[in-house]
């Protein structure tokens, strides 16, 4: 099989992102459905403040990652989506896909579940620190970790 590429998100990717996001049990606890998920994602497609990067094997997308260029605090990128498709995971586009959106500028910002153990030590691993806590922020009863790295 071929390694991963990234590429920018093209409108025939939009609906087997928004398939793989809605069917990981993460954005299911959030109630990010794929209908939304594909309205989102178009929208953000119309726009040139975002940046939205597809991550592809072997022709299908695998992977998303997508950028709020001016997100956090008005001057740093947020990283509002990571998603890697089941099949695809433990084969580094994660990582790739990560890299890219660092090479916006050299920090990024990002939020992640506190119950996501996997994603926390997945950030961890790859320099990012715990900056904070944001009870109640996205979800009753769910705490958002705002995470960092500046280069």
């Amino acid at each position: 099989m071929d390694p991963p590429s990234i590429r920018p998100l093209a409108p025939a990717d939009v609906a087997p992102c928004a398939r793989f996001v809605a069917a990981a049990p993460l954005w299911r606890r959030y109630g990010y459905g794929e209908d939304r998920c594909a309205r989102d994602l178009a929208s953000a497609l119309e726009g040139a403040d975002d940046a939205l990067f597809c991550a592809e094997l072997s022709g299908e997308p695998v992977g998303l990652a997508w950028v709020l260029r001016r997100g956090a605090f008005g001057r740093a990128p947020y990283l509002k989506l990571l998603a890697v498709a089941e099949p695809a995971r433990g084969r580094g586009v994660g990582v790739l896909l990560l890299r890219e959106a660092e090479g916006l500028t050299g920090e990024l910002f990002l939020l992640v579940s506190d119950f996501n153990a996997d994603a926390r030590r997945f950030y961890a691993r790859e320099g990012y620190a715990e900056a904070g806590a944001l009870p109640d922020f996205a979800v009753p009863g769910i705490t958002e970790i705002l995470m960092w790295r500046r280069r």
